[in-house]
């Protein structure tokens, strides 16, 4: 058993020692990474658009759905009948004011975005029957971790980015924010956009449609010249506790070993 293995080793050994040390050939490609002033910080978070306007519209007596005449996406006009009860159990008893009210109307112009009821179905009173959006009023929806509300009680711009005009920045101002996560998943923020240049004529946005959202931070709480660099760009001395980074000058194409002085992480 011995005389089979000691070959294989000894082989092993042979073709290791013959092997020549691998040598690198050109230069090595590396990740360049720009650094931002962290007197300045700019925070991204993925948005959505959602109503600013909506109703769930409900009976105020029950009984049974004779009459649903909308489908969802289906638009409608402030006082458009959109569903209607039989009236019959309203018509011969002392309740002869409420017949008007067995048929739903809109109150306002919009969309259907959801139907929670079928047509023949039996209703209850407040039972929601649709959704009704109003698509004039939008507004923005999205979360940030809890720590990032902080951002909130310094200088601060907030601009929105929609997915379907790539480069275009609106302004926007915050609506309201819950002040703590409802089920740990982060905060929900609501924004407004107040900039001019927006214009629901021009810039087809519709409920559903997903977006940027853009935080400018100002912090005076780092010193003067202070960056954010990537923790994988930092380089330690093999000889003392320095550390560096290297630099690359576009203009020059040459790069430079500058040192630096750490103030934490962000």
């Amino acid at each position: 058993m011995n005389g089979k293995l000691i070959p294989v080793f000894v082989l092993a050994a042979l073709m290791s020692c013959s092997q020549p040390p691998v040598k690198e050939q050109g230069p090595r490609p590396v990740k360049l990474a720009e650094v931002t002033s962290l007197n300045l910080v700019e925070k991204s978070f993925s948005g959505v658009v959602s109503p600013d306007q909506f109703s769930d519209l409900a009976f105020k007596m029950s009984g049974p759905l004779i009459s649903l005449k909308v489908d969802e996406g289906q638009k409608v006009r402030t006082g458009q009948v959109v569903a209607e009860i039989d009236p019959q159990d309203f018509k011969w008893e002392y309740a002869q004011n409420q017949l008007e009210q067995t048929k739903l109307r809109a109150p306002f112009d919009g969309f259907i975005q959801k139907k929670y009821v079928e047509n023949y179905q039996k209703v209850q009173a407040g039972q929601g029957i649709v959704c009704l959006i109003n698509p004039n009023k939008l507004q923005i929806q999205y979360t940030m971790p809890e720590t990032n509300i902080t951002y909130f009680s310094t200088p601060y711009q907030i601009y929105v980015e929609f997915d379907n005009y790539k480069g275009i920045r609106f302004k926007a101002k915050v609506k309201e924010y819950v002040e703590a996560s409802p089920d740990g998943s982060g905060v929900p923020v609501f924004l407004y956009i107040d900039d001019p240049e927006f214009n629901l004529n021009k810039y087809k946005v519709a409920v559903g449609f997903s977006c940027r959202v853009v935080l400018h931070i100002e912090s005076a709480s780092f010193n003067e010249g202070a960056v954010l660099a990537p923790l994988s760009a930092i380089v330690a001395s093999e000889e003392n506790n320095d550390k560096f980074v290297f630099v690359y000058n576009a203009q020059s194409q040459k790069v430079e070993r500058r040192q630096i002085e750490e103030s934490g992480l962000v």
